[in-house]
């Protein structure tokens, strides 16, 4: 069953996971929502870890970036695509929640990718 409680926007810039021995792992982000991210990953990694992320989001031409800490509940095997990683942040933050109302304000406006509705 799907719990997440908010719309998700499409979105598709670079990732990084920090592992907790200091290795990053690489990807790019598929969705954004104000919960979570999912990050398709060139490695698999443990889920009900948080792990500090680092991402991009494309608005408008302008790329900003996001960090923060977020646990990772769910992962799996996309094929030879890579790991689908699906995020939930650890903690509440202004700018990260600025951005992507940002990111839904512009993909709603323009219709260029409608938000995904939460599962009810």
């Amino acid at each position: 069953m799907d719990d997440r409680k908010t719309s998700r926007y499409p979105s598709h810039g670079r990732a990084q996971v920090a592992l907790p021995d200091g290795r990053i792992v690489g990807g790019h982000t598929l969705d954004l929502s104000p919960g979570g991210v999912a990050i398709l990953l060139t490695d698999a990694i443990p889920s009900g870890v948080t792990y500090l992320l680092r991402f991009e989001v494309p608005i408008n031409g302008t790329t900003h970036v996001v960090t923060g800490k977020a646990r990772l509940v769910y992962g799996v095997f996309a094929g030879n695509k890579g790991f689908r990683a699906g995020f939930s942040f650890a903690e509440a933050d202004a700018q990260r929640a600025s951005i992507i109302s940002r990111l839904a304000s512009k993909l709603v406006g323009t219709n260029a990718g409608a938000a995904r509705p939460a599962a009810q």
